[in-house]
């Protein structure tokens, strides 16, 4: 019974040790990640349900009649109204990167409306040097950020009169002047969140999805 018990107790400790995250000795970054690109759906408001049935083949048979957040009807000078919308994300400049650069392009919007690109990063970088605890060397990674992005004054993209938008940004130049330091720029950036924003509303209007 005692080895048995030993044996239960030392197999639960492995599991625990197996279970604990892996050092950043232990971690390397991939050797291409050129591009993130994200082809952008309409946001429409989560379903919460309230007594709506459905009936159809295939379907669930509760939802919610479709809402959007963004109260302005496609009509209004400013409703976010889109056919469709590309945001690119991609290495910048040459092969050694650096800046970064953020391109918007998409038809269908109304025009002279406005929105920004909202991005949630999160950077890691290798050779850091730290002062608590006392490192010259270390692999950081750095709490994340969420700017707004957009060529335009507020940091925002605007639509043609003929309902188009093509604009670029460098990153670097994005989180300057939402108030971040230009280094996150590098090495390691997980794109964890990502929308067209009204910038006259503030409210959501497209995110990264297909259309099947």
């Amino acid at each position: 019974m005692r080895k048995l018990v030993v044996a239960i107790v030392a197999g639960c400790l492995g599991s625990a040790l197996a279970a604990q995250p892996s050092s950043a000795a232990d971690i390397r970054f991939p050797t291409k990640a050129r591009t993130y690109t994200a082809w952008m759906v309409r946001a429409f408001d989560q379903c919460i349900p309230s007594g709506t049935t459905v009936v159809g083949l295939g379907l669930p048979s509760v939802g919610c009649i479709a809402t959007v957040s963004d109260p302005l009807p496609p009509g209004a000078p400013l409703g976010a109204t889109m056919n469709f919308a590309k945001l690119t994300l991609r290495r910048f400049p040459g092969s050694f990167g650096g800046d970064g650069r953020i391109k918007l392009t998409g038809r269908g919007f109304q025009g002279g409306q406005r929105v920004s690109v909202r991005l949630t990063l999160r950077t890691t970088r290798s050779g850091v040097a730290t002062l608590h605890p006392p490192t010259s060397n270390s692999t950081v990674t750095f709490v994340d950020t969420t700017i707004d992005c957009g060529n335009q004054s507020a940091n925002c993209f605007v639509a043609r009169q003929n309902g188009a938008i093509a604009g670029s940004q460098t990153l670097k130049d994005c989180l300057v002047r939402n108030g971040e330091q230009p280094g996150l720029t590098r090495e390691n950036l997980q794109v964890i969140d990502a929308a067209l924003i009204n910038c006259d509303t503030g409210l959501t209007v497209a995110v990264p999805g297909i259309l099947n």
